[in-house]
């Protein structure tokens, strides 16, 4: 079977274009309209959504802009640490200490259900996995953003073993064959490309098969220099010499440093590189002889070899493509026969195209077997291994898993094309072979973990209890925050349905912002890919219930307009409001076929490429009035005084705002002449506050940490008490936003929030994070702050 090759270039022309009609039979109930995301072929994969996303995740938080995000962030962590271990301390006076109610509960999703599709359940992203050498129920699972999960009961119930890592993004885990107690782990998004996700804190390492983790990054000269840890190794007969591979630390320009491998001979108190390389992905021992023959591979390179434990390398890669040509580079060695291996890299003038090879004489040379095994986007989602037993036999992974039993002539996709009958989540990240049973693997993707014991007939859904979600945005249903919606990354919009278990409300690939209507909460408008010149909105009248949406048209959007990545609303009592370059207004109780929206603003952004990035709405006054504030990618505020007028007026307010990128916007509930925005970066304010509508703003925020600020909310019944949601968590304030604290009791230590959401009754805060879905909190009312102290009122 010949796949389609794959492009390493996007080219932005092909933005949903040309795209063919899949079979959806799951779905046939619900209505498409011509711009539907569902029209894509998702066969081809979805390079402009994956590039979309990480130039967001990018641009939001000047990862572009910063050569030591990775050291801000982990002393952000650290000093986090400090004061949450003041906060409960014993020397502190009971009265003073953090109050014990308000402590943080996960609301999943755990996993959530993917309407009837044939794949059942499905998580977030997979990046890594580990098999225990001789109880096959025992895995380790690593996740982008969900952090490091450990099951023993072969899948069926995972328990998080990553919370106190600082970071939720895991690159790789290695359990030592010698010494299955012994567990390495490697932090940081290995699929990310550069600097465009979420980099880790180094490599840690559990002496009690997965109870505690220590670090093991050595110092100084001897560090560890790996933002992103892709690939670990272990000497066959040595357990102190390690070897580590990945990506380097990020540059000021956004670039990447230099990456490669690094090598431990003292079980990793130090470390020195030892090959210099764009991107290492595999690290492969040979396991006979003297154990001392090691191989890598190195992306836009090729495969190197060290017969000296890994001091000394040498280019192995006769036959196989070099340079930009060789793309992305996979390795898998036999288990019984090491000198036979398979490796996936490019093809020679395949115009990036990638190819089976195949070396039988320790990587001497390299024969082509198939010159074409990628469905699409092999720079995000590609891996092989190889069987450990029969030689005619390997796994490999890109859009949807295959297999090849002939030594690559034909090349057996494992689960259907995308739709309802699909067996696997697409994009695929990890396939691995059982090393007891010759028909058994497991296939990760960035839908979760599944497994076959039959060599692919039928698969096992491997997710129950998997909390590694990725949401953009949440909304809570008034008067009943228990009902939770949710935009995933690659997992639609969700509804929280019961305990931690949610259900997907319509396939659309990513999902991002949802609304519900405050005055009628059957209303719920979420959002997917922008597309066709517009952004994509669906609608329900039945509580966002699945089977319910509506795609709307785009009647009123007008043409050539900057739609953001993550489409921007807000709404009020049966108006609904939407962003792009231009503010858009639309009654919610419209009829889906003639959904038409109004445009009632002009250009807000005024510099042709960026957009709105934040609407906020006041209460209504007295007179039904509600006021509006707009904010925009390039840094600019926007004020009407009425926003449910006919024609609008606005006014810019960016008066001595400093330009930065608006990440959130919120106006105080009891006061629409306060309002705080929150933006995105490392260093500097991160918090604004004007008590003038707009007229000037007043930088403020101490104690906030040294990462980007994502989300605001003001606690309606206290409006003093100010809660900021970061990539480290969440901070609270009780003066206005003056001085803020750690707020984090019961959340994973690290966990990036992009939304806050607050219930006035019941009184409860809802934070949507970038990694391990969402998580709530109740709120007191008879607490009181006092210089960054907590305070229980008798």
């Amino acid at each position: 079977m010949r796949l389609r090759p794959s492009r390493r270039v996007f080219d932005a022309s092909l933005m949903f274009a040309a795209t063919l009609l899949v079979a959806l039979p799951a779905l046939a109930s619900e209505p498409l309209v011509p711009d539907s995301p569902l029209l894509l072929d998702r066969e081809e994969g979805e390079e402009w959504a994956i590039e979309r996303r990480r130039e967001w995740f990018r641009e939001r938080r000047g990862l572009d802009r910063m050569s030591n995000a990775g050291a801000l962030r982990a002393q952000a962590v650290d000093e986090q640490r400090l004061i949450m271990a003041e906060q409960e301390s014993a020397a502190v006076p009971p009265l003073l200490r953090a109050n014990v109610t308000e402590i943080w509960t996960a609301l999943g999703p755990g996993p959530s259900t993917m309407l009837d599709w044939t794949m059942g359940k499905v998580s977030g992203r997979v990046t890594t996995l580990a098999v225990h050498p001789t109880d096959e129920n025992r895995l380790f699972l690593g996740t982008a953003a969900g952090g490091l999960w450990r099951t023993t009961d072969g899948g069926q119930n995972w328990q998080s073993v990553s919370d106190n890592f600082g970071t939720q993004s895991i690159g790789s885990v290695m359990i030592d064959r010698a010494n299955p107690n012994r567990v390495w782990v490697g932090t940081g998004d290995p699929d990310a490309g550069g600097c465009s996700d979420y980099f880790g804190l180094g490599l840690f390492l559990s002496e009690n098969a997965g109870s505690s983790f220590a670090p093991r990054n050595g110092s100084g000269a001897s560090t560890l220099q790996l933002s992103f840890i892709a690939s670990l190794a272990r000497h066959p007969t040595d357990g102190n010499l390690l070897l580590a591979g990945g990506r380097g630390l990020c540059n000021a320009d956004g670039s990447q440093g230099a990456g490669g491998v690094f090598r431990s001979t003292d079980g990793g108190q130090t470390w020195n590189r030892v090959l210099t390389g764009n991107d290492v992905q595999d690290i492969a021992f040979d396991t006979t002889g003297n154990g001392n023959t090691v191989y890598a591979a190195v992306n836009d390179d090729g495969i190197y070899k060290s017969t000296d434990g890994g001091a000394t390398w040498t280019r192995r890669s006769s036959g196989l493509p070099g340079g930009d040509e060789a793309g992305v580079v996979r390795l898998s060695l036999m288990d019984s026969s090491p000198w036979i291996m398979y490796a996936l890299a490019g093809v020679a003038g395949g115009n990036g195209a990638v190819g089976l090879y195949r070396s039988s004489n320790a990587a001497d040379s390299w024969t082509l077997l198939n010159d074409d095994v990628c469905e699409g986007q092999c720079w995000y989602n590609l891996d092989v291994d190889a069987h450990p037993a029969d030689w005619t036999r390997a796994l490999i992974g890109s859009i949807r898993a295959a297999e090849t039993k002939n030594s690559g002539s034909t090349v057996t996709m494992l689960t259907n094309s995308w739709g309802g009958s699909q067996q696997v989540h697409q994009d695929t990240h990890v396939v691995l072979y059982s090393r007891q049973q010759p028909d058994r693997f497991w296939i990760g993707s960035d839908g979760g973990l599944w497994r076959t014991d039959n060599g692919g007939a039928s698969f096992v859904n491997l997710n129950n209890g998997l909390q590694a979600t990725q949401f953009y945005d949440i909304a809570i249903e008034p008067r009943n925050p228990n009902r939770v919606y949710g935009g995933a990354q690659d997992n639609s919009s969700q509804v929280r349905k019961n305990s931690n278990e949610w259900n997907v409300t319509s396939v659309t690939g990513d999902g991002f912002t949802n609304v519900v209507d405050p005055g009628n909460p059957n209303i719920v408008f979420q959002t997917s890919y922008p597309s066709n010149g517009g952004p994509t909105v669906l609608r329900s009248s039945q509580r966002g219930e699945p089977g319910t949406n509506a795609w709307l048209p785009k009647t009123g959007f007008g043409s050539g307009e900057n739609n953001p990545w993550v489409t921007p609303m807000a709404i009020t009592r049966g108006t609904v409001f939407l962003g792009s370059n231009y503010l858009y207004r639309a009654d919610t109780a419209q009829s889906s076929g003639s959904f038409t929206w109004t445009k009632i603003s002009g250009d807000l952004t005024g510099d042709g490429w960026s957009a709105i990035s934040s609407i906020a709405l006041s209460a209504a006054n007295r007179s039904g009035v509600v006021a509006g504030m707009v904010g925009t990618a390039n840094g600019r505020l926007f004020r009407s005084s009425d926003v449910l007028r006919a024609s609008p007026s606005w006014s810019e307010v960016s008066a001595n705002y400093p330009g930065q990128a608006v990440n959130d916007l919120e106006i105080d509930p009891t006061n629409d002449q306060r309002a705080y925005v929150v933006s995105s970066n490392f260093t500097g304010t991160k918090l604004y506050r004007t008590e003038n509508a707009g007229g000037s703003w007043q930088a403020i925020g101490t104690g906030l940490p040294g990462v980007p600020a994502n989300s605001v909310a003001i606690d309606p019944i206290k409006p003093s008490r100010i809660f900021v949601g970061t990539d480290i968590g969440v901070y609270q304030s009780n003066d206005s936003g003056a001085n803020f604290t750690p707020f984090n009791s019961g959340l994973p230590t690290g966990m990036v929030i992009l939304d806050l959401e607050i219930s006035r009754q019941p009184h409860v805060l809802v934070a949507g994070t970038y990694s391990r879905g969402a998580w709530r909190t109740p709120l007191s009312d008879d607490v009181i702050f006092a210089n960054d102290l907590e305070i229980v009122l008798p």
